[in-house]
């Protein structure tokens, strides 16, 4: 990422707690209107805000295989989910403008697969964490092709 000067670097504010830095982004992130609060992307709004105040974190894997008979085939593939502890956390917030630019590479077609393209991000946390990862679970499985 390519950070555009702004001006604005001596406003960073320093945040000392996860929920802390959920708030701030939420302040920045969410809109208001004569009618209440609207949440853009309610679901996994609310999903992480929950996690924000367990001070947890989910973390889903594609668990695979490569099949010994047919190499272009998996033997075993699994969506597996762990669960992250958060023990301590810090983040800065820097109010700049970044360039995030993305390259669709054969190997990691980004944009193609995840609909991740290049853009201008305005909300930017610089974070520090310590976390513990806790046991996870199989949340479906194929076995062979």
């Amino acid at each position: 990422m390519i950070r555009t000067h702004t001006g604005r670097e001596h406003e960073r504010e320093r945040l000392d707690s996860l929920a802390d830095t959920a708030r701030h982004a939420g302040e920045r992130v969410l809109d208001r209107t004569d009618e209440g609060l609207v949440v853009p992307g309610v679901e996994l709004g609310i999903e992480l805000i929950g996690d924000l105040l367990n001070k947890t974190m989910r973390t889903v894997f594609l668990k695979q295989f490569r099949s010994i008979e047919d190499g272009s085939f998996a033997c075993l593939q699994q969506v597996t989910e762990a669960q992250y502890e958060v023990e301590n956390f810090s983040a800065e917030y820097d109010p700049g403008r970044y360039r995030l630019t993305v390259h669709d590479l054969d190997s990691q077609p980004l944009e193609t697969d995840l609909g991740l393209r290049s853009q201008d991000i305005d909300l930017a946390y610089g974070c520090k964490m310590d976390f513990r990862v806790g046991g996870g679970r199989v949340v479906w499985s194929s076995h062979g092709s």
